[in-house]
């Protein structure tokens, strides 16, 4: 016996600790939440944490009791949110409380019969900075019971915990976010911060359409009151999906889809999901009483496409829609390779491609369809299910964390184009879209100063890039002008330090830049602080340190936009090589910070009445000595109107003469102009691309983007010495003061796609018409630039002779182009690179009077790949515009522009 005793005690002595560390959850760890007069409030968000995470949640009942049932022995914070109780209407005027308890099975609070820990009471006190909320129909009346949130817009200052103020708990300082819903009296009340907060309704029975407000805080103790209008629904729209035969389309067991419709102004919106095995679901919206309310109605699930469909809708009405799927029967390939052209697998990153619409004032005829593949298949390639015929922007994004400071390491790839453009076609299905990575060799390890010299952490940086070789060549290859899809871009986000550092390819030169939240204001007032002003960097292998530091605007100049009709958005920059800041200018107007040293500056207002664009062109800007405020007006002017693109495919061995959306400018192409083994479709319209304006480049009229694509649905470029004719109409009461129709020039995308540059062309005054000789293709419209602003232009016809030759020297390649009346000479840089090896080289030439052609002797090396930008000079050292002009040597000495 007592043998078996000890065996006994043996054993127990290991069980014990282990039945402790398999402890069990108490039946209930309670807290009762009460308000500042003592009163047991009911709905109030409790949490209980640990270590800055929420192991647990609970709601308080009618007694003011949270009760948690997943808590073992231990100790936590019990967290009273009143700001985000989401069932309660006057929870969230309350702050924040927090208590640490350490739950044990012993003590004076715990229960042993009910196996219950009881933390004791919370009391609340009301915020002393309230925002008072009342909610309203059209017709003036009370708005219960509808969700409502609000969050503090961080562009403001003291967004995001920068403000301060009073307030109870951690809530004036911490709070930045509520939610909550309206008693009877449509009223809601909320402890905020100052700053500015954007509120918005939800109603989640459909009763009353969502509405949207934003209101300013001010600093100081108070209520601040602010009342909102949310639409009763007094009608129904019934959305039904069917296939392209008219016949309904269920939605499959497992499968979300659901049906939004919203009016032109997007005042009002409404949406539904679309039950399972359903395939129509009714919205409740509100119907016009004076005249019907016009609404667009989208269908969405996971890879489905659909045109939208409109509908009128007038008070009372019960009205219909039928959207119509369409089949995704086509293949885009997305596949990865070196700069050397080998294949890239292993990769953590997506393939997507998406349709935009067209033309935002008319939705119905836009396509919305989106593809994504996450996992590549056994080849590397990344498929994606899309429409035939439509145009995709198909993009590869490598997954990162853009956290912490740093965004990879040295052999890391990183894209060299993210962006290209598809064209389906059934016939060339599968269409295959090849992206470049790039091999880092080199990091930009930047520090990010505040304008008072701290640490600006959780700072966006980003390099940039569009000069290499390589990317001229993928350029070429690719056969686009947006600056988003061509160019080494990499970034991160900066660390407590205001560090970051990002993997980059050495040999080539980087813009460096950063950008402060507190830099940005998107509601007319001037910002406090301005971005620092980017660098210029050239890359060498290895590490590469940069500072940049933000500073504290000491001028502010408001700007009034004027223009023929009421403009539906106007946005306004102003920049100079020190400093670029942005402002919305909407509302009428806009206040922009800058430096009173920093000029000569440039503005630039872009803006649109429905599909009509208008623009102020580039206005010179110098700031008056002695001021710290000035104001400054700038006309804006008929910028030509959206063109939805248009395709046509024909057999390329056969002459056609297209005629442009415009229905007047032409494009003629002769017979063999491009190569193709079958058809080749032409896609041509208005390019609404962020391709930058300079002082000699702004387009009059509409800028429109040409492509063709084979049969195999490449992109693809005239053949060798091959061109067409594109011709372009104007109205001469479109020309800006000052420009004669005998002085119009025109523009191109420039060759590296981030930008446009004069271009020669012939103007034809009696028919209004302007003719290129095209040998590549770009983006083409007319200039309006030099007459507005004066000063010089780029140079045009910037070519390089095929052969060596130049005064009789067989080693050297000469380079021409048009010369620039006022320069005194011109500036040439560059670089030639072969494989990893790359040089630079610089050169100024001078202007050669009574001649009309600037000339430049390179010497040249076989099997290098040339670079090569010029610059006009005059006699102030006043630089021009910039031409680049990109070609590689064959082993055989011709060079081949790419």
């Amino acid at each position: 016996m007592r043998f078996k005793h000890k065996i006994l005690s043996f054993v127990g002595a290991f069980l014990l600790p282990l039945s402790t560390a398999l402890s069990v959850p108490l039946d209930a760890v309670q807290v009762r939440v009460l308000d500042e007069n003592s009163q047991a409030m009911e709905g109030v968000s409790v949490e209980a944490r640990q270590n800055d995470m929420t192991l647990d949640w609970s709601e308080s009942n009618s007694l003011g009791f949270a009760n948690f049932f997943t808590l073992e022995e231990g100790t936590y914070d019990i967290v009273v949110v009143p700001s985000q109780s989401y069932n309660c209407s006057d929870c969230a005027a309350y702050g924040e409380e927090e208590v640490e308890v350490t739950v044990e099975r012993s003590g004076g609070n715990y229960t042993g019969g009910t196996d219950t820990y009881d933390v004791g009471d919370i009391q609340l006190s009301l915020g002393d900075m309230l925002l008072d909320i009342t909610v309203e129909d059209q017709n003036g009346q009370p708005a219960p019971n509808l969700y409502i949130s609000g969050f503090l817009i961080p562009d403001f200052p003291g967004g995001f915990g920068g403000g301060e103020g009073g307030g109870s708990g951690a809530l004036a300082a911490d709070v930045e976010y509520f939610s909550g819903t309206t008693d009877n009296s449509g009223t809601f009340r909320a402890a905020v911060q100052p700053g500015r907060w954007g509120l918005s309704t939800y109603s989640q029975d459909g009763s009353y359409g969502d509405s949207y407000e934003e209101v300013e805080v001010p600093e100081g103790n108070g209520t601040t009151d602010v009342t909102m209008t949310a639409n009763a629904t007094d009608s129904t729209i019934t959305v039904t999906i069917q296939d392209e035969n008219g016949t309904a389309v269920p939605v499959e067991s497992g499968s979300y889809a659901s049906v939004s419709c919203y009016d032109e102004n997007y005042t009002s919106w409404f949406f539904s999901d679309i039950q399972t095995g359903q395939s129509s679901a009714t919205i409740n919206v509100v119907g016009g009483t004076n005249a019907p309310i016009t609404y667009t109605c989208d269908f969405y699930s996971d890879g489905a496409g659909a045109a939208p469909a409109q509908v009128e809708v007038s008070s009372g009405d019960d009205a219909t829609a039928t959207i119509t799927l369409l089949s995704t029967d086509c293949r885009i390939h997305v596949s990865l390779q070196d700069g050397e052209g080998n294949t890239v697998t292993g990769l953590d990153g997506s393939a997507d491609a998406f349709t935009v619409p067209e033309d935002f004032n008319n939705p119905q005829s836009s396509i919305f369809h989106y593809a994504g593949s996450y996992q590549p298949n056994e080849d590397g390639v990344y498929v994606l299910e899309v429409i035939c015929g439509i145009t995709y922007d198909v993009s590869f994004f490598q997954f990162q964390d853009f956290g912490g400071g740093d965004t990879g390491a040295v052999g890391d790839y990183i894209n060299a184009n993210f962006f290209q453009s598809v064209t389906t076609s059934e016939g060339a299905s599968p269409q295959t879209v090849t992206f470049t990575l790039l091999q880092a060799d080199a990091t930009m390890n930047v520090t990010v100063l505040d304008e008072s010299g701290d640490p600006a952490a959780n700072t966006w940086v980003d390099v940039f890039s569009d000069s290499s070789p390589n990317i001229a060549a993928i350029t070429k290859k690719v056969g686009r002008v947006n600056s988003e899809e061509v160019g080494i871009f990499a970034g991160g986000v900066t660390n407590q330090n205001g560090e970051v550092a990002i993997p980059i390819v050495s040999g080539i030169p980087y813009l460096v830049s950063a950008w402060l939240d507190s830099a940005f204001s998107f509601d007319g007032s001037a910002p406090t602080v301005l971005n620092p002003q980017p660098q210029q960097v050239t890359a060498l292998a290895g590490e590469n340190a940069v500072t940049l530091q933000a500073v504290e605007p000491d001028f502010t100049l408001t700007i009034t936009p004027n223009a023929p009709e009421s403009l539906d958005w106007v946005f306004c920059a102003v920049f100079s090589n020190a400093v670029n800041s942005f402002a919305d200018a909407s509302g009428g107007s806009a206040t922009i910070g800058l430096l009173s040293t920093g000029g000569p500056y440039t503005i630039f207002c872009d803006g649109a009445a429905g599909p009509t664009f208008y623009s102020s062109g580039p206005v010179a800007y110098t700031v008056p000595d002695g001021q710290e405020t000035a104001s400054t007006s700038v006309d804006m002017t008929e910028g030509g109107s959206y063109f939805e693109p248009e395709s046509v495919t024909f057999d390329p061995s056969s002459a056609q003469t297209l005629t442009l959306p415009d229905d007047c400018s032409t494009m003629t192409i002769p017979a063999n102009t491009f190569t193709s083994n079958g058809n080749i479709t032409v896609t041509y319209g208005t390019n609404t691309d962020a391709v930058p304006f300079s002082d000699s480049a702004t387009p009059l009229g509409s800028l429109f983007d040409i492509k063709v694509v084979n049969s195999q649905g490449e992109l693809i470029q005239p053949a060798e010495g091959k061109t067409f004719t594109l011709t372009l109409c104007y109205d001469e009461e479109d020309l800006p003061e000052g420009l004669e129709e005998d002085q119009i020039t025109c523009i191109e995308s420039n060759e590296q796609g981030n930008g446009l540059s004069a271009a020669s062309c012939d103007v034809d005054t009696e028919n209004n018409t302007v003719t290129f000789q095209v040998d590549h293709l770009s983006d083409f419209g007319i200039n309006r630039a030099e007459s507005v602003v004066g000063g010089l232009g780029a140079v045009g016809n910037f070519k390089v002779k095929k052969k060596n030759g130049c005064k009789k020297s067989t080693n050297k390649r000469k380079l021409t182009f048009n010369q620039v009346d006022g320069a005194s000479s011109y500036q040439i840089t560059g670089t030639r690179t072969k494989k990893s090896k790359t040089k630079q080289f610089s050169k100024t030439v001078n202007h050669k009077n009574g001649k009309s052609k600037g000339v430049y002797c390179l010497k040249t090396k076989n099997k290098w790949t040339y670079s090569v930008t010029v610059r006009p000079v005059d006699d102030n050292d006043t630089t021009g515009a910039a031409s680049t002009v990109l070609f590689k040597v064959k082993k055989n000495g011709k060079a081949k522009t790419l």
